[in-house]
């Protein structure tokens, strides 16, 4: 066209600008022709009365398909054309079937009123497919051009491909849902709140001049309440409302003011002080109410979520009930920015592990025709062992890191298998049924090691994140530390095999006792009985009285020295004179006694004991201070050995001392757990059985001391005893 022409024409020029603008925007546009439905509508208008073409529409749906059968594309653009993937114009106009394939006549009837009511313009959105299928979220825009009200032969459309922004915003409601899942069911109390107006507050008390705020509000505690009044309540959990005895959340907003009672003004006062200070965690314990008026002592946390540092908008406040403490683990579920305190900030060891790819093989070994996933695990270890190497750590949280020993997360992540080193194919055979078969939680106990090397013991718990349309699967662990429960079942052990050991000890013991015995009486007892015996058959056969008498004086000596045998036996087996005149007598008697046989010199002293202890107390020292003195004269080779028994405080103290060849403690008892030396054992299990302690210092070359420490209970004063002195018993 000459250029001349062009420029002194005004409507041509324009024309040239329109089409320049709309071959090259960058949107989908449309020219449509809407003549045919305008003079549809017309007729409608004129001859069937409507006027309310929308209850039309809805009365007559045929006549909305009329009207969109009518419509006429004359043009589309470039930007058309790579928007639904159509490589000319013939190739779109063929495929216009698959593009609105999918598109709503709700949505045109919208459109068609608009235009019918007068309007020249209308916004929407809608979906539309591109020529392979693939489905095109839209937001579109109807223009009727200036100078075609009349007859609606040109109508421009635009369509902006919104995709990702609907996609995101999905997203969005996906992750949202996710997250107030875990904030609704999370086991532990959480509460979201929003302290701006508290903020401001305290901004205007700094303004005013204050700076120390802990003076101020141990000063003013009529502040204090008027700032817990300031604080606003947005959400809370069902572990809340279970926590405070509360029905709904009506309830429990109306009941709020009873919860704080005089002992929690305390916790208050120090949170608002921690805040004011420009800390933005607190934690503490704090004694509430519920609204039955039961006494809660809980645990308190609080966190000024990230972002909101300047306004306090965003605070969450969680509560662990510690009034009936329990090893509980809490389940708490992977978070986002959003929920990223809550996860951060719990005490509890929690950490997120990726299970995606393990999903996906038991996803495969399903498709397989696997359906018995217990039989096969345990007939394909390996299958177990490979999904063991696709476990991968994608989080851990701050109480994870202090109880592995760990600076940082990256630290932790990059060395994490170190901890879980007892971890077998058979015990992670377990988690993996629980996914395969469905379920949502699992638990395990097991040991391990943190990044010092330190041997731990805990219950680990894992919860899977609720399902969702994500292939993605991650699993949130939380771990109870049992170390302490675990030293304690193993000390338990420990001791009960002891007392295994020194039942069975106990039991050769009494027969070698009996034994001891059986000789005694046949070898003593007995040969002096046969004697007498041979004695009074041969007494009818003597004649001479001489002889006679002889024999007579032979008898009554057989049987004197049969009587001090008796004596004797009687004495080893338990000292009258321990019942009659007490332990001091008792002891004195064995140290003369038993060291007095062997040839060393032994001493004896007690003063200040002018009481009697209990006789289970008298037998337990009696016995202790006689296996010592056995064990000095059989082993200790000692020239001296020297018994003390003197009271202090609430406890008989006796000390048997030898300067013999003393031994290695530590081996001794090492040689009593294989069941090869009881002595120690022996007089350790006596004492303890009292309530009283035992030390053995011994070393090799340089004597023994055995302390001994039993409870004096019970005392009565000596002039109130009423044992009467037996002048035949030793020592007396």
């Amino acid at each position: 066209m000459n250029q001349s022409i062009v420029s002194s024409n005004p409507n041509l020029r324009s024309e040239e600008n329109f089409r320049t603008l709309y071959e090259n925007a960058p949107i989908s546009i449309w020219e449509e022709d809407f003549s045919a439905v305008k003079n549809y509508i017309d007729e409608l208008r004129e001859q069937n009365g409507v006027s309310d073409f929308r209850a039309y529409f809805d009365e007559h749906p045929e006549a909305l398909s009329q009207c969109a059968e009518l419509v006429k594309v004359v043009d589309v653009n470039q930007a058309t054309l790579r928007l639904f993937g159509a490589e000319s114009q013939d190739e779109f106009y063929s495929g216009i079937s698959i593009i609105f394939a999918d598109q709503s006549l709700e949505a045109f009837k919208d459109e068609l009123v608009a235009l019918i009511e007068g309007k020249t313009r209308y916004e929407g959105e809608g979906t539309s497919r591109k020529l392979n299928g693939e489905v095109i979220h839209n937001q579109f825009f109807v223009a009727l051009v200036q100078g075609y009200e009349e007859t609606w032969s040109k109508v421009i459309v635009g369509i902006i491909d919104i995709s990702s922004r609907v996609r995101a915003e999905e997203k969005l409601q996906t992750s949202e849902k996710r997250y107030r899942t875990l904030f609704l069911n999370s086991p532990i109390s959480i509460w979201e709140e929003d302290c701006s107006e508290l903020k401001k507050y305290i901004d205007g008390l700094r303004m005013e001049g204050v700076s120390d705020f802990r003076r101020y509000f141990e000063e003013n505690l009529e502040a204090v309440k008027h700032c817990a009044g300031l604080v606003k309540l947005v959400a809370i959990n069902k572990a809340t409302l279970r926590l405070f005895k509360a029905g709904s959340l009506d309830e429990f907003t109306l009941g709020m003011h009873s919860f704080l009672i005089d002992q929690s003004w305390v916790t208050i006062k120090e949170e608002l002080i921690a805040l004011a200070e420009g800390k933005t965690s607190f934690e503490s314990e704090i004694i509430v109410q519920n609204l039955k008026g039961e006494m809660l002592s809980t645990e308190l946390f609080l966190t000024i979520v990230p972002g909101h540092e300047d306004t306090w908008a965003k605070v969450f406040v969680s509560d662990i009930n510690i009034t009936e403490r329990k090893r509980a683990e809490e389940k708490l579920h992977f978070s986002e920015n959003r929920y990223r305190a809550l996860f951060e900030e719990c005490p509890v060891p929690l950490w997120v592990e990726d299970y995606t790819a393990i999903k996906k093989r038991l996803l495969e070994l399903r498709k397989s025709g696997v359906t018995d996933f217990k039989t096969y695990f345990r007939e394909n270890p390996q299958f177990v062992a490979d999904c063991l190497k696709l476990l991968k750590l994608v989080d851990v949280n701050q109480a994870t890191l202090d109880s592995s020993k760990a600076e940082t997360k990256e630290a932790l992540i990059g060395r994490f298998d170190e901890l879980f080193t007892s971890i077998t194919v058979e015990q992670f055979s377990g988690q993996l049924l629980a996914l395969a078969e469905g379920e949502s939680t699992f638990v395990t106990e097991t040991e391990w090691r943190d990044l010092e090397g330190t041997e731990k013991y805990s219950i680990i718990r894992l919860s899977i994140f609720p399902k969702s349309e994500s292939p993605e699967i991650s699993v949130l662990f939380s771990s109870v530390d049992i170390t302490d429960r675990k030293a304690a079942e193993i000390a338990l052990q420990e001791a009960e095999q002891r007392l295994r050991t020194l039942s069975r000890r106990l039991i050769e013991v009494q027969e070698e006792e009996r034994r001891h015995l059986a000789r005694e009486l046949h070898d003593e007892i007995g040969q002096t009985l046969t004697a007498i015996k041979i004695n009074l058959q041969a007494l009818p056969k003597i004649d001479e009285p001489l002889t006679l008498s002889e024999r007579l004086e032979d008898s009554i000596n057989n049987l004197d020295d049969m009587l001090q045998k008796v004596r004797n036996l009687t004495l080893d087996l338990h000292p009258p004179m321990l019942d009659d005149l007490g332990l001091k007598a008792a002891l004195r008697w064995l140290v003369d006694h038993e060291i007095g046989r062997s040839g060393i010199d032994a001493s004896f002293s007690c003063s200040g004991l002018d009481f009697r202890p209990t006789s289970q107390v008298e037998i337990g020292c009696f016995r202790v201070a006689q296996e010592s003195l056995t064990n000095v004269i059989r082993h200790a080779r000692a020239r001296s050995v020297a018994v003390q028994l003197e009271p202090e405080s609430n406890t008989l103290h006796l000390v048997v001392s030898d300067d013999g060849l003393g031994f290695d403690v530590a081996d001794k008892f090492q040689h009593a757990e294989n069941g090869r030396s009881f002595g120690l054992t022996g007089m350790t299990e006596r004492v303890e059985m009292l309530g009283g302690r035992i030390e053995f210092r011994s070393t090799p070359g340089n004597g023994t001391e055995v302390h001994a420490w039993f409870p004096s209970a019970s005392p009565f004063p000596a002039k109130h005893q009423n044992h009467e002195k037996n002048p035949n018993s030793p020592g007396g």
